[in-house]
């Protein structure tokens, strides 16, 4: 996401790299199940602690300071989101997406899907 956000600053433009995927209770789910956990558990309670919430909310700090779209920004766009605004050179989201995404770049536009990052190497993702 950095090199992407400075790549495009270098040319004077303003783009970022992606969203701040802290922001989606999703990508949290999918760190937990990477560490053998739920986001649930049966009876209903929170399968995390305040401690484990405070940690993933703080490992997007770095991304935060340019490479990631400002919330507010993304304020401004609604309905669009950074991505089909042209404004972020990735999403991290459903693939179910891909339809508005494409009727919102416009004709001719592309874009490829791939698999979410896990924090755990091997571990159990979707």
């Amino acid at each position: 996401m950095e090199e992407f956000a400075g790549a495009a600053q270098s040319k004077g433009e303003t783009l970022y790299g992606g969203n701040d995927f802290t922001g989606r209770i999703q990508n949290f789910e999918l760190q937990l199940r990477a560490e053998g956990g739920e986001l649930f558990i049966e009876d209903g309670e929170a399968g995390f602690d305040e401690e484990r919430l405070a940690e993933f909310w703080e490992s997007g700090e770095d991304i935060r300071d340019g490479a990631a779209i400002p919330s507010q920004r993304l304020d401004e766009l609604n309905p669009l989101g950074g991505f089909d605004a042209r404004l972020t050179g990735s999403e991290l989201g459903w693939d179910n997406f891909g339809a508005s995404f494409l009727a919102n770049l416009g004709e001719g536009a592309r874009f490829e899907l791939s698999p979410p990052p896990v924090t755990v190497e091997g571990a159990k993702d979707l």
